[in-house]
């Protein structure tokens, strides 16, 4: 992990999902956007995927 991004390697199979959560701490609340995610075959750039990417409110926990 790193303060902007989260990179991760891992194996994939055709036709097979799979779901990567990741905690993160928020330093500040409000209304953000949300980078869209993309992914990429390490030795074979042809094979690549990108997911769109959204908007995100943070709003301060209750204590």
């Amino acid at each position: 992990m790193r303060d902007d991004r989260v990179l991760t390697y891992f194996d994939l199979e055709r036709g097979h999902v799979k779901v990567f959560l990741a905690r993160i701490n928020a330093g500040y609340a409000g209304e953000f956007i949300l980078p869209a995610v993309q992914v990429e075959a390490m030795y074979n750039a042809t094979k690549s995927a990108l997911a769109p990417g959204g908007r995100v409110r943070v709003i301060p926990a209750e204590k």
